[in-house]
């Protein structure tokens, strides 16, 4: 918890981050990349890294927005996630003749990663599972992938009706 704060406009503040969705959700997501960062660094790649990875093997073919889309991102940070990747021979592109169209592949070399942090991922998600038993039923972690899922369907829905 942050130390008292020095006026009472900047407690309230405060006591608004505090309640806040969108505060709290990063600072829960920022704690779990770290976390399972440090365990996927052994094999090379960043959870955001695997996840661009894995997407683009699942939706073979497709292109930037649809990909980006799939994962909740915008373009712009998919295509500079993606870049690492191309770099790193773990994907490749297939350009059209617009330019703007791309259609993503993941190389042999990119499927290799996926074999060997999969393993990883499915090691640390089963031991924040079970520290998450000490403090939620099974049923409570059900729900709370179904509330986050519920609040990205929301926002979403709320950025579409502005």
């Amino acid at each position: 918890m942050l130390k008292e704060c020095k006026s009472d406009k900047q407690g309230s503040y405060h006591n608004i981050l505090e309640s806040c969705f969108n505060f709290n959700i990063r600072k829960a997501a920022r704690s779990l990349c770290s976390y399972f960062d440090t365990s996927l660094d052994k094999v090379g790649i960043t959870s955001g890294q695997l996840a661009i990875l894995v997407a683009i093997d699942f939706l073979k073919g497709k292109n930037t927005t649809t990909i980006s889309q799939y994962l909740g991102m915008d373009r712009t940070s998919f295509i500079r996630g993606v870049k690492i990747l191309i770099k790193k021979n773990w994907v490749e592109f297939e350009g059209t003749s617009d330019r703007r169209v791309h259609s993503y592949h993941v190389t042999e070399n990119g499927n290799l990663i996926i074999e060997k942090a999969i393993p990883v991922l499915q090691h640390v998600n089963e031991l924040l599972r079970r520290n998450l038993k000490q403090y939620l039923t099974s049923d409570d972690c059900r729900g709370l992938l179904t509330s986050l899922d519920i609040v990205r369907r929301i926002s979403i829905s709320a950025r579409e009706h502005r």
